[in-house]
């Protein structure tokens, strides 16, 4: 089965590093980071600022493919355990406020989601996780 990949165009920004990760080996090549969450597909990413620019908690900016104002490129996608301890507890209340904003997208989501065969619906085949901060736990 083959993936589209998809890609955001704005994203808010849970964490500044203006120094870089500590973790990062070439300490000589400090660029200002920035940790963030895209907004359509909640895709965590690591952004190199522009010199000269700064970005705040929690900023939407623009990460398109167009002339972007504060980010030079997109270091990579990241996982959840490699954020910061700031961006982690910036992460529930975004989301939260992400989903109401999108209301209309998630119910008609649920509303229209379909069998993936007569006994298994779709919805069975998301990750439900006991993620933090989410209340669920493993369904299975």
């Amino acid at each position: 089965m083959h993936r589209k990949h998809v890609y955001e165009e704005h994203a808010y920004v849970l964490d500044y590093l203006p120094y870089g990760r500590s973790s990062e080996k070439s300490r000589h090549l400090v660029v200002p980071t920035a940790q963030i969450m895209g907004e359509r597909y909640f895709t965590l990413l690591e952004a190199e600022l522009k010199v000269g620019a700064t970005v705040a908690v929690p900023e939407r900016i623009y990460i398109g493919r167009d002339r972007r104002e504060k980010v030079d490129r997109i270091i990579g996608r990241i996982g959840y355990d490699q954020l910061t301890a700031n961006a982690k507890a910036e992460i529930v209340p975004l989301i939260d406020e992400l989903v109401k904003a999108q209301e209309k997208r998630f119910v008609d989501f649920f509303n229209n989601s379909q069998p993936v065969t007569p006994r298994m619906h779709s919805l069975e085949q998301l990750p439900w996780s006991s993620s933090p901060g989410s209340g669920r736990s493993q369904c299975g």
